[in-house]
């Protein structure tokens, strides 16, 4: 149990790094740089993007190199996180070390399904390095499956992925992987809550997971009933069961029978869901779900008590953040006119 001393100091360190977030001008002034070159300056020297960009010539970045290195400051946010949960005796930073590594494979497994170049390893600090159970550097050398199961040998995920195996890199089923690595996540999750904290505290972190779960079995239903309607046997090779959620089993099972995209909507709009979903207007579904996420994870965020709750959205928000950033500079590159690119921020108002 956290003492009243611990908790307060996590919250004040979640505000005081979300305090340094973008603001609505500085989002206005990056949409109207002209060049990557110019929106890297500006990060560099009007942002909280400064303190990783201090040793490189933000001007002659490109675009691939500058996604690396604005990823990096999350990153180092969350470790920061994460060693001040360690140093008063929490495990909760394991959450933060899988995640990790699930992101890292699915990455490597998406540009090997697409033979994409293999440079998407960023530099990870020491503390990812001396965590994690993935040799990192092997995964980033994998050329096929067998590379990258390799590359997960002593570590849980190699059991995990092992069953899709595939040696044609065209055919890598990244759906079904990812879907097997979360209900993996989800599951480590629950034994963490469990053995760490309160009924109450717990709770309120588990709702935080569910929420994520059923928002993307939203997005893979919807995807599925718009692209797959003359497979009705895709989604159990997807996703057999939606274990973690906050929705009755009656209605998981409507959304699952709905026979168009039209029919799913209105029965989440019907759920517990409703409210946040009738807010948005949408042409794509995952940037509606995103925004849902976003502003429940904000109004969590502001007013929770729970210091791991807030942590945890915090994280969100700041993955948000980089999302919108990674948007504007793609936009400026290929000259996407500056209102398309601004309807595609979420939470830059």
């Amino acid at each position: 149990m956290l003492s009243k001393f611990a908790a307060n100091s996590i919250m004040a360190k979640a505000h005081a790094l979300y305090g340094r977030k973008l603001t609505s001008k500085n989002y206005a002034d990056l949409l109207a740089c002209k060049s990557v070159g110019e929106a890297a300056s500006y990060l560099k020297t009007r942002t909280a993007y400064a303190e990783v960009m201090e040793n490189c010539a933000a001007a002659s970045l490109h675009r691939t190199q500058l996604e690396t290195i604005l990823k990096q400051r999350v990153f180092n946010q969350c470790i920061s996180l994460c060693r001040y949960e360690m140093s008063i005796g929490q495990d909760f930073y394991k959450y933060f070390m899988i995640k990790g590594d699930i992101e890292q494979i699915i990455t490597c497994l998406r540009l090997l399904s697409t033979s994409d170049p293999h440079d998407y390893l960023m530099v990870v600090p020491d503390f990812f390095n001396q965590h994690t159970e993935i040799d990192l550097y092997a995964l980033a050398s994998a050329k096929n499956m067998k590379g990258v199961l390799e590359a997960l040998n002593g570590s849980p995920y190699k059991a995990i992925i092992e069953p899709y195996f595939t040696e044609d890199i065209n055919n890598i089923s990244i759906t079904q992987i990812e879907t097997a690595l979360e209900e993996y996540m989800y599951t480590e999750i629950e034994k963490l809550v469990i053995s760490s904290f309160s009924k109450k505290t717990g709770e309120e972190i588990m709702d935080f997971f569910k929420t994520r779960a059923d928002l993307l079995y939203i997005v893979r239903l919807y995807r599925i009933k718009s692209f797959y309607k003359n497979n009705e046997n895709i989604f159990w090779a997807m996703h057999a069961e939606h274990k973690y959620s906050l929705l009755s089993k009656k209605v998981l099972e409507e959304m699952k029978n709905a026979k168009t995209c039209d029919e799913l909507m209105s029965i989440v709009n019907k759920s517990s869901y409703g409210s946040d979903f009738r807010r948005f207007e949408f042409q794509y579904i995952e940037d509606c779900v995103h925004r849902v996420a976003f502003y429940r994870s904000l109004r969590n965020f502001r007013y929770s008590t729970n210091p791991y709750l807030i942590m945890l959205c915090y994280v969100y928000l700041a993955e948000t953040e980089l999302e919108n950033v990674i948007h504007i500079i793609e936009g400026i590159r290929y000259n996407v006119p500056r209102e398309e690119i601004a309807s595609l921020l979420v939470g830059a108002d």
